[in-house]
């Protein structure tokens, strides 16, 4: 460890968007699963908001369309915490008994 008490003031080489984007994406691969979920779901709801027809309400519809896009994101996170689950303790069974 350095004795410079200024350490901490040092940059570090600034990383471009795409390779951050890349580097989340290998962490969290459920993150943008929800995120293209709710693009996909808010991009469904203007289509269909645009083909509605008079006789729909827009506040009910508005209300159905956080649902449907809430829904999404809890369901990413739901399936990565089951994939966070068995990594924990499924995985590293198999990479024990795999060693023994």
């Amino acid at each position: 460890m350095s004795d410079d008490p200024y350490d901490f003031l040092k940059e570090e080489p600034e990383k471009s968007f795409t390779t951050r984007i890349v580097e989340k994406f290998k962490r969290q691969p459920f993150l943008f699963a929800g995120w293209l979920g709710t693009i996909g779901a808010v991009s469904y709801g203007i289509h269909r908001y645009r083909t509605k027809g008079p006789t729909a309400n827009t506040s009910v519809f508005a209300v159905q369309l956080r649902v449907l896009a809430q829904g999404v994101i809890v369901t990413s996170l739901f399936l990565g915490m089951l994939n966070h689950f068995y990594d924990e303790h499924f995985a590293k069974k198999e990479t024990q008994l795999k060693k023994d």
